[in-house]
């Protein structure tokens, strides 16, 4: 997804980007999934060289680096765009290759060459792959906050907000990985509360986790969506005041729910996993994985109720923080990619807000 956004701006813009998407449908543990993803990443070598034959210059490649098998994948460009003369920028997306050695990763850095510029999502993460993975990595940031649009009326809606019930919600592909279990738990504990609502949207990854959505909808302790994109997206972000992430997913790095929710002025209360502490900031509450993640939420839902000032407080700084977030991204998507048009669209806005 993020690659995708990369490619977005950069064709708003007004470059001419080349893209591969080598992702598949199905299982990963089905050889059919690999088969498809081969025979894509193959089409990308051959697509790779003719670009290059064309242009007869340089051609700068960004491959992304997911935490899984599709390394494997990122292997077989990283060597034909090295045999074509490109040059390489390597995106990770992934935190638990900063989080523990990964062997595959190793071998990928190897065959990037030196010369390879490797981008991370924040700061922090940039300073683990570096400790972890050799010093001698050129690495730079560029967050997924420059891929999120930033809505022209977010942070202003509190006296529209002000009347209604407190509402909590969760989006995401919804699975235990992602916390479903932890939130329904939540909101089962929450039913006793009057004046609070659950609402829940994304799609049940499995049966099991369908089964448990529709045994929590029929007892009257949440509101389940289903899937939604795009205007459905902004309306789920629009009818809630705080946005759970209680996340266990060992990839997790920089969640664009997360980024979503702060750009709506959404505060956060979400685990402690990847990159999220150093985003949320000051805009709702991180808690450390190991923690009791429901008896520390109903402290929270407590304070939110007993404290008038706490939502519109933190809906603020969810709404600030996410607008220098985004500025600060455009700038280093400018500066990476050498398309001065991104830094500009961060002045546009700032432009229509001021």
């Amino acid at each position: 997804m993020a690659m995708q956004g990369l490619a977005s701006r950069v064709e708003r813009a007004g470059a001419r980007p080349i893209v591969f998407n080598l992702a598949a449908p199905g299982s990963r543990t089905n050889p059919a999934y690999h088969w498809r993803r081969a025979r894509r990443a193959a089409a990308a070598v051959v697509a790779l060289v003719q670009e290059r034959r064309l242009r007869g210059e340089p051609v700068r490649a960004h491959i992304g680096c997911d935490g899984g098998a599709g390394l494997f994948y990122a292997m077989a460009l990283t060597v034909a765009a090295r045999l074509a003369g490109c040059s390489l920028v390597f995106h990770h997306h992934s935190h638990a290759a900063p989080d523990r050695w990964r062997p595959l990763l190793t071998i990928l850095l190897k065959l990037g060459g030196r010369q390879a510029v490797h981008v991370a999502l924040r700061r922090p993460m940039a300073d683990a792959l570096r400790q972890r993975y050799g010093r001698s990595l050129r690495l730079t940031t560029l967050s997924n906050a420059a891929f999120v649009e930033q809505p022209a009326a977010a942070g202003m809606m509190d006296a529209t907000r002000a009347s209604r019930l407190l509402t909590i919600g969760m989006i995401s592909n919804l699975s235990p990985a992602k916390g479903l279990d932890v939130f329904l738990a939540l909101a089962g504990a929450l039913r006793a509360q009057s004046g609070v609502r659950c609402l829940l949207a994304g799609p049940a990854a499995s049966q099991k986790d369908r089964m448990a959505i529709e045994r929590s909808v029929a007892a009257g302790e949440i509101v389940w969506l289903g899937p939604v994109e795009g205007a459905g997206k902004s309306a789920f972000y629009q009818q809630i005041d705080l946005l759970v992430f209680p996340s266990r997913y060992a990839n997790e790095a920089e969640p664009m729910v997360v980024l979503e929710a702060m750009a709506q002025g959404v505060p956060v209360l979400a685990t402690d996993r990847g990159c999220i502490r150093d985003l949320v900031g000051d805009a709702g509450l991180v808690l450390p994985p190991e923690s009791c993640f429901v008896p520390q939420a109903l402290n929270l839902v407590g304070t939110i109720r007993a404290d008038p000032a706490w939502l519109p407080r933190h809906r603020r700084n969810a709404w600030r923080r996410f607008r220098r977030e985004r500025a600060t991204a455009l700038v280093q998507a400018a500066d990476l990619l050498g398309v001065p048009a991104l830094a500009q669209m961060s002045a546009d806005m700032d432009g229509r807000h001021g």
